[in-house]
């Protein structure tokens, strides 16, 4: 299966309290429009039962100091995900992998992942039969929905 794959991880990180709307708009564009553009544009050309595996990450349900304007744009792009998934035509699988931070394998607590924990994660969503599901790989840490 043809497998596209989005490793899109810019970010601003600073206190809420500092954050202006270019910070925003940084992640935004950066984010969140290239990893739709990459589906919108990307299916045009896919083969069928194709897949496009995208990128977001824990802080938008693991909020911290400086995230006020990273947890959004994850948050975002796992709700495309699930949006967009059904609309797809000729098989066209898509999910996102939401990583921990990734540190060396000698630094590993919960909360924080090794490249090979993060790598099996999208390995799962490439050879994987889901499709619209947000791959968490969060280092121990439980999904925990709030609302």
């Amino acid at each position: 299966m043809p497998s596209w794959l989005s490793l899109v991880m810019t970010a601003t990180f600073k206190p809420y309290n500092n954050l202006t709307d270019e910070d925003y708009l940084y992640g935004f564009q950066r984010k969140f429009m290239a990893h739709i553009n990459l589906v919108r544009i990307g299916t045009l050309y896919a083969n069928d039962i194709g897949s496009f595996t995208l990128s977001s990450g824990y802080l938008s349900d693991y909020p911290y100091t400086t995230s006020a304007a990273t947890g959004p744009q994850n948050a975002a792009v796992d709700s495309f995900v699930r949006m967009v998934r059904p609309m797809l035509s000729r098989e066209i699988h898509l999910n996102v992998v939401s990583a921990a931070p990734v540190v060396l394998p000698e630094d590993v607590r919960p909360g924080v992942v090794t490249a090979s924990q993060t790598t099996t994660g999208y390995i799962t969503s490439i050879e994987g039969k889901m499709n619209g599901e947000v791959i968490r790989v969060w280092g121990g840490r439980e999904y925990e929905p709030r609302g």
